[in-house]
C-alpha cells in the first residue's frame, strides 16, 4: 500500500502491491520509504483459494495467520456496483477519515503485512509495523517514528523523522521523503477509477463491521483485484488487500496490510522515542537519496 511512509520492506512486496498504489491528488499525503530488509520465509504450504474472481465474490481475510486460505463472508447486506456511486461513497468516507487526521496530537498506526513470493511459492512471515506521526496545523509531518519486525517485541528496523528527513538507525542511512504529508489511503481512488468491475459491500472484517471497496482490472498480463476497508462506525481505514486472478478464475492473495489500527491523539511511548534518538547519536549516517 504509497504511504508516508510507503514501506519498501522488500522489492518483491513493492512489485506485488504497486498495482494498488498509484499517485493521485487525495490529501493528506505521506510518501517516504524505509529500506529493504531480509526476513525469514515461512514453510507453510501453499494452497490457492478456489474463489470465483468476480469482485462481488471477493474473499475477506479474517485472520492473518493463514493467508493462503481466505475465508468467504456471507452474502453482503449491502452491495453497490454502480461505479459513480461507489467512487462518490469512497470519496466521502476518505474525506471523513482525512478530517479526523487533522490534529497536532500523536497518531499511532499498527499493522501486519503479508506478502506472497512468486519465486519461492511461499508466503513471507507476517511483518509487524508500528508508526507514530505528529503533524503541524498544515498537516506536515513534524516528527515521526517507526519500527518494523516479525514480532511486536523485536524490531528488525527502526527509523525516525526529524528536520525534513528520515534516519534509519538500523543501516545508518538517511533519505528525504517524497512529501511531508501523509496519505493513509495508498491512492486507492485511482484503482476504483480504472476498475473494469468495482463494488462497495458491507462485510465483517477482523470482527469489525466494515465497508469493502473492490476494483478489478488488468495490470500488464495479470488480472488484479484490490480491496480497501473502512470501519463503518468510525470511518477509519482498517486494511487493504491485493489478489491475483488465476488462470482457473480463482483468486490468490498476493499481499495485504491487515488489520490496520489507527489511534488518534494517542499517548506516545516517549521512552522508546528517546531510546531511538540515543542510538542515533553514535551512528555516522550516510545519505542514500
Amino acid at each position: 500500500m504509497n504511504k508516508i511512509i510507503s514501506l519498501l520492506i522488500f522489492l518483491v512486496y513493492v512489485a506485488i502491491l504497486s498495482a494498488c498504489a498509484i499517485s493521485n491528488n487525495v490529501q493528506p499525503i505521506v510518501q517516504a520509504s524505509t529500506n529493504t530488509m531480509a526476513l525469514m520465509k515461512t514453510d507453510q504450504p501453499v494452497t490457492s483459494p478456489t474463489v470465483p474472481h468476480t469482485v462481488t465474490s471477493l474473499p475477506t481475510q479474517e485472520k492473518t495467520i493463514a493467508p493462503t486460505v481466505p475465508i468467504l463472508t456471507a452474502t453482503p447486506e449491502i452491495r453497490i456496483t454502480d461505479p459513480a456511486s461507489v467512487i462518490k461513497n469512497y470519496d466521502d468516507l476518505l474525506a471523513s477519515f482525512n478530517q479526523k487526521m487533522k490534529t497536532t496530537g500523536w497518531i499511532k498506526e499498527t499493522n501486519v503485512k503479508i506478502n506472497y513470493d512468486e519465486g519461492t511459492k511461499k508466503y513471507w512471515d507476517p511483518i509487524t509495523d508500528e508508526q507514530w506521526y505528529r503533524f503541524d496545523s498544515q498537516g506536515q509531518v513534524v516528527e515521526a517514528y517507526e519500527w518494523i519486525g516479525q514480532t511486536q517485541e523485536v524490531a528488525a528496523q527502526e527509523s525516525f523523522f526529524k528536520g525534513g528527513q528520515w534516519y534509519n538507525i538500523t543501516n545508518g542511512e538517511t533519505f528525504l521523503p517524497d512529501s511531508t504529508q501523509v496519505d493513509f489511503s495508498d491512492k486507492f481512488i485511482n484503482r476504483l477509477k480504472m476498475g473494469e468491475k468495482v463494488s462497495q459491500e458491507s462485510v465483517s472484517y477482523h470482527d469489525v463491521n466494515a465497508w469493502r471497496f473492490s476494483s478489478e482490472f488488468k495490470d500488464g498480463d495479470i488480472r488484479v483485484v484490490c480491496a480497501f476497508y473502512f470501519d463503518r462506525d468510525s470511518n477509519l481505514i482498517i486494511g487493504n488487500e491485493t489478489y491475483w486472478v488465476e488462470a482457473d478464475g480463482s483468486l490468490k492473495l498476493a499481499g495485504a496490510t491487515t488489520p490496520i489500527h489507527i489511534e488518534i491523539n494517542a499517548d506516545p511511548p516517549l521512552q522508546r522515542f528517546q531510546q531511538i534518538k540515543d542510538k542515533a547519536k553514535i551512528i555516522h549516517f550516510t545519505k542514500k537519496y
